[in-house]
C-alpha cells in the first residue's frame, strides 16, 4: 500500500487550496492558457522572507523517528508488502544491501573523488538503511549505522568544499534519511553527531539557496532556475533534511546588533564584492538565520531579510555554535514549491525540457519531499495537474521494449531506465488511482528488470507503490498524441512490438509555457528582471534540434541520432542545416537571463490532424534559423501514409540565396543504392528517396552514427522533398516507384506506385498526395485542385478511387477527369472517404459529396 495516501493515514493533512487566474490562450497553436501576470504574490505564498512564517513538522512528529514515509508504527505493514506485495521489490533492495555490507565505505574519500563518488555514497545508505528499517535487527542496522558515521567523519561532502551542488545534494539526503531511519540504533553521541553535521551542511545548502547573487565557488545559480534540475535536487535535498531534523533539538534564536555608530553595510552575498542591499543603521537589531564562511576568509551572519552581514562588525547574542532553527528552511521550501507547483501545472503535458532522463532524476528528488511536506508539515505543495499528465506523456513516449521515441536532450542511452522512473508511475497510480500509470511502471520493470545502481530509488517504489490499483494498458487508446508543451508528436500503427512507431519533435527552448511566460515576464515565476533578481531559463540541456524525428518499427530504431550528453549541433539531429549552419541558440555567457535573447527563436508546431490512414504535420521552423540572413520562410510538413511511407516537405524562400540540407542519420551505414539512400539494421531497412530538387547534392558520413545529408544548390527559394520508407530486406527490391508530379512555391503533388509483389498493405496501388498547406484559394496542382492543406487520394489498379482524405479543404478534383472527389465539406478538420467497391463509408465528415 502507499503509505502516504491521505486516505489511507491517520496523520491530519491540512490542504491549502491556492486560486489561480488565467489569461486566454498564447500564440502558439498548442500552447496552454497562462496564469495572470497582476495575480497578488501573497495568493501563493511568494513573500520576503521577513515576512515569511516559519514551518514546522506538527508536534506529534517532534522528536520521533522514523517520521519520513513512515512511522515506527507503520513499519509492520510495509514489513508485510516485504513479504507478499511488494516482495519482488524488496528482494532487490535487501541484495543490494548485501552487497553493500561486504563493501564499506573508506574512512575519507579517495584522492581524486567526483560526482559519482559522492553522489553514490549518498544514494547507497538509503538502501541500506531503508534494510535496516525493515529488517530492524544488526546484520543490517549496524553496518548502516557504521556506515552513516563514516559519511559523518569525511571532511567534506563534495569534491570541491566550496561548491552547493549535486554531490552534497545527495549526500544530504541519503545521510538524511539514514538518519530518520536509523535514529533508533544510534546511541546518543552518534545521534548528536549526525544531528550537527546534517545542520551543518543543510545550512550550506539553506544558505545558497536564499542568497541572491551566485556566490564565487558556491555555485548556487540554481536556486531560481526553475526549469533546471538542480532546482528540485537541491531543494528537495533540503527538504528532507529539515524534516529529519526538525523538532530533535529545541530552536535557537540568534540575533546580532549594530553597536557602531555608524551604519552597516548589509550585502546580497557573503563577501565584500557583492552588491550593497542597504544599511543596518545604529542600534538595530536583526534576527540570524544562518551563517557562512565568506569569500574573504571572515564569518558572516544571514539575516531573516537574506542579507549578509560580516560578522566582526557586529554583536551577537544568543548564537550557539549552530544555527539551528530550520523552521526557516520550510518556510523557503514551501514558497519555492509553491512557485514550482503553479509552473509545472502549467505545463499541460507532463513533459521536461532537458530530456526524459532528465524529469526522472528532477522528480525523484521532488517526490519525497513534497509527500512528506504534506504529512509532516501539513500543506500539499503537490503539482497535481503536471503528474497526471505525466502518466500519459510517459506512456505514449514509451516503445514496446521500454525505450523512448524522443530520445531528445541531453543523456546517454545508458541513463535509460536511471534513477528508477517506474517508481515515479507507482506514485501516481497510487495518488490518482492511474491504471495506466500502473501499467508503464510495470512494462518498465519488464522490460528493463532491476538495476543495481537504481536500487536506492526502489525503496521509494516500494513505498509508492499500491498493488490495489489495476493495470490497464493502452492497446484500446488513440495511436496518435500530440504533447502541446514539448510540441511533440507520436503517431503509431500498434502497440505491439511488431508496430511502427514515429516521432517528431519541435517547440520553444525550455518548453512552451516557460518560453512565452519568461519572454512576458509572468510572475510567478519569473521576478523581472531576471538579470537583478537572479531568476533564469536554464536551456544547457536542450539541444538545437527542432524539426528532428525518430523512426522506430519491429523493435529496431531505423533512424535515431548522434546520441551523448552534450550533443546539442543541429548536425547531430534529423532536421536541417542552411549553408551548413545549425540553429541558433541564446548565447551560453548570457545564462538565460534576458528574455530578449529567446524572442522569436522558437519552433511553433502550427498544425497536427490525423484521419484514417494518413497522418499530416507542419512546424515553422524559421525562428530556429533567425541567425540565417534573408530567411522569410522555413516550414518542415510531414506525411505519414499508414503501414506505407512518409513524405518529409521542407521549404524555404529567402531574401538571399542559400543551400538546404537534409540530415537523415542511420543505425548503421549509409549507402546510396539507384537513387536512394538506404540503412539496414536486424533485417529492416530504411530508405529515403528525394524526389526535390532534382539534382540534389548527396553526402554521408559519420558523426558518431551514419549519416546521410541531402542538399539543394544555393537560390532563394527551394524545398526538399524526400520520401521515407520503411520496410525490410526482402521488401526493399519491391518498393515504391517516386513520381513528383507538381512542385512550385504553393503546392506539390508526389505520386507512390506500389509494386504489385510489395509487402505494403496497398499492394498495387498508386497514391497521390497534394500539398498547400495554408493556402485559402483553390490551387490547381498536376492533375488535382483543391483549397486543401493537405490531400491523399489512393486507386487501385485500374485507377477506380479507393479512398480519399482532405484535411480543412472544401473539395478536391480530379481536374483531369473533371470529376469532383470530395466536395461540399465545411474546410474544418480533416476528412477521410473509402469506397470498398460497393459502398463508401466516411470518417469525419459532416456533409459532402464523394
Amino acid at each position: 500500500m502507499n503509505m502516504r495516501n491521505p486516505s489511507q493515514s491517520l496523520r491530519l493533512v491540512v490542504v491549502v487550496f491556492l486560486a489561480f487566474v488565467f489569461l486566454s490562450p498564447v500564440t502558439s497553436p498548442v500552447a496552454m492558457a497562462m496564469p495572470s501576470p497582476d495575480q497578488p504574490s501573497q495568493a501563493i505564498g511568494i513573500v520576503p522572507i521577513n515576512q515569511r512564517p516559519e514551518n514546522h513538522i506538527g508536534q506529534m512528529f517532534a522528536g520521533v523517528h522514523p517520521r519520513l514515509f513512515f512511522t515506527r508504527d507503520e513499519l509492520p505493514a510495509i514489513r508485510d508488502n516485504a513479504l507478499s506485495t511488494h516482495q519482488e521489490i524488496w528482494l532487490s533492495i535487501r541484495a543490494y544491501a548485501d552487497q553493500l555490507i561486504a563493501s564499506p565505505l573508506p574512512s575519507s574519500p579517495p584522492s581524486g573523488a567526483d560526482l559519482n563518488f559522492y553522489r553514490g555514497a549518498g544514494n547507497d545508505i538509503i538502501a541500506l538503511a531503508f534494510a535496516c528499517a525493515i529488517e530492524d535487527y544488526d546484520p543490517y542496522c549496524a553496518p548502516a549505522v557504521s556506515r552513516l558515521m563514516t559519511m559523518i567523519g569525511w571532511s567534506s561532502w563534495s569534491s570541491d568544499p566550496d561548491e552547493r551542488g549535486l554531490e552534497l545534494a545527495h549526500m544530504l539526503m541519503g545521510a538524511s534519511l539514514a538518519y530518520d531511519w536509523t535514529y533508533l540504533h544510534m546511541t546518543p553521541q552518534q545521534q548528536q553527531q549526525v544531528f550537527n553535521r546534517l545542520i551543518q551542511e543543510g545550512e550550506r545548502l539553506f544558505n545558497a539557496a536564499v542568497t541572491i547573487e551566485n556566490v564565487s565557488g558556491w555555485s548556487n545559480w540554481w536556486q531560481q532556475s526553475y526549469m533546471q534540475n538542480h532546482y528540485y535536487i537541491m531543494h528537495g535535498a533540503l527538504g528532507i533534511a529539515a524534516m529529519a531534523l526538525d523538532g530533535d533539538v529545541p530552536a535557537t534564536t540568534c540575533t546580532v546588533t549594530n553597536r557602531r555608530n555608524s551604519g552597516v553595510n548589509l550585502r546580497h552575498g557573503p563577501d565584500t564584492t557583492t552588491t550593497i542591499e542597504r544599511q543596518m543603521v545604529p542600534g538595530e537589531t536583526a534576527e540570524v538565520i544562518g551563517r557562512d564562511k565568506g569569500g574573504d576568509g571572515f564569518q558572516w551572519w544571514l539575516l531573516h531579510d537574506e542579507a549578509w552581514v560580516r560578522a566582526d562588525v557586529v554583536a551577537a547574542s544568543g548564537c550557539n555554535a549552530l544555527v539551528s532553527n530550520v523552521g526557516y528552511w520550510l518556510g523557503l521550501l514551501f514558497d519555492r514549491f509553491t512557485l514550482s507547483r503553479q509552473l509545472l501545472n502549467s505545463i499541460s503535458d507532463g513533459s521536461w525540457h532537458e530530456s526524459i532522463p532528465y524529469q526522472n532524476y528532477f522528480m525523484t528528488f521532488m517526490l519525497p519531499v513534497l509527500t512528506n511536506y504534506r504529512d509532516l508539515v501539513g500543506y500539499d505543495l503537490m503539482p497535481n495537474s503536471y503528474l497526471q499528465a505525466f502518466a500519459d506523456w510517459r506512456v505514449y513516449t514509451m516503445l514496446a521494449d521500454g525505450r523512448f521515441i524522443l530520445p531528445y536532450g541531453d543523456f546517454d542511452w545508458d541513463w535509460m531506465n536511471g534513477y528508477a522512473p517506474q517508481a515515479l508511475l507507482r506514485f501516481v497510480a497510487s495518488e490518482y488511482d492511474n491504471p495506466f500509470a500502473q501499467w508503464a511502471a510495470n512494462r518498465l520493470v519488464t522490460r528493463f528488470n532491476r538495476i543495481v545502481g537504481d536500487n536506492p530509488w526502489y525503496v521509494f517504489e516500494m513505498l509508492y507503490y499500491d498493488p490495489s490499483v489495476p493495470m490497464e494498458g493502452p492497446h484500446s487508446h488513440s495511436l496518435n498524441y500530440v504533447a502541446p508543451d514539448a510540441e511533440s508528436v507520436v503517431w503509431r500503427t500498434g502497440w505491439d512490438y511488431e508496430s511502427l512507431t514515429f516521432g517528431f519533435k519541435a517547440g520553444a527552448y525550455g518548453g512552451r509555457y516557460a518560453f512565452d511566460s519568461f519572454i512576458e515576464g509572468y510572475y510567478p515565476p519569473w521576478q523581472a528582471p531576471c538579470s537583478e533578481t537572479g531568476c533564469q531559463l536554464n536551456i544547457e540541456h536542450d539541444h538545437q534540434d527542432a524539426g528532428t524525428f525518430y523512426i522506430f518499427d519491429n523493435g529496431h530504431f531505423l533512424t535515431t541520432e548522434t546520441v551523448y550528453w552534450g550533443g546539442s549541433d543541429t548536425s547531430l539531429h534529423n532536421t536541417l542545416l542552411i549553408d551548413g549552419q545549425g540553429q541558433y541558440a541564446p548565447p551560453e555567457n548570457r545564462f538565460g537571463v534576458y528574455p530578449e535573447d529567446f524572442v522569436g527563436s522558437d519552433a511553433p508546431l502550427l498544425h497536427v490532424a490525423s484521419r484514417g490512414p494518413l497522418n499530416f504535420l507542419v512546424t515553422d521552423l524559421a525562428g530556429r534559423y533567425q541567425n540565417i540572413s534573408g530567411l522569410l520562410r522555413l516550414q518542415r510538413q510531414v506525411v505519414f501514409v499508414q503501414q506505407g511511407y512518409f513524405i518529409m516537405v521542407d521549404d524555404m524562400i529567402s531574401t538571399t540565396p542559400h543551400q538546404l540540407s537534409a540530415i537523415v542519420h542511420f543505425v548503421d551505414e549509409a549507402v546510396p543504392d539507384n537513387g536512394w539512400l538506404r540503412g539496414e539494421t536486424g533485417g529492416l531497412v530504411l530508405g529515403v528517396g528525394t524526389l526535390a530538387p532534382q539534382s540534389p547534392v548527396i553526402d554521408t558520413g559519420n558523426d558518431g552514427q551514419p549519416f546521410g545529408r541531402i542538399s539543394t544548390a544555393s537560390t532563394t527559394s527551394t524545398r526538399l522533398i524526400n520520401v521515407i520508407l520503411p520496410t525490410d530486406t526482402a521488401g526493399w527490391p519491391n518498393r515504391p516507384t517516386l513520381e513528383l508530379l507538381h512542385d512550385d512555391t504553393t503546392a506539390q503533388v508526389v505520386r507512390v506506385t506500389h509494386n504489385m509483389d510489395s509487402d505494403i498493405a496497398a499492394t498495387g496501388t498508386v497514391d497521390d498526395v497534394f500539398f498547400a498547406y495554408n493556402s485559402p484559394d483553390m490551387l490547381t496542382a498536376g492533375p488535382y485542385r483543391s483549397n486543401a492543406n493537405v490531400a491523399l487520394v489512393r486507386r487501385d489498379v485500374v485507377g477506380t478511387v479507393l479512398t480519399a482524405v482532405v484535411d480543412q479543404g472544401t473539395q478536391l478534383w480530379d481536374s483531369v477527369n473533371q470529376q469532383m472527389l470530395i466536395g461540399n465539406l465545411s474546410g474544418q478538420g480533416m476528412v477521410s472517404v473509402t469506397h470498398n467497391g460497393t459502398e463508401v463509408s466516411a470518417n469525419g465528415v459532416a456533409n459532402g459529396a464523394f
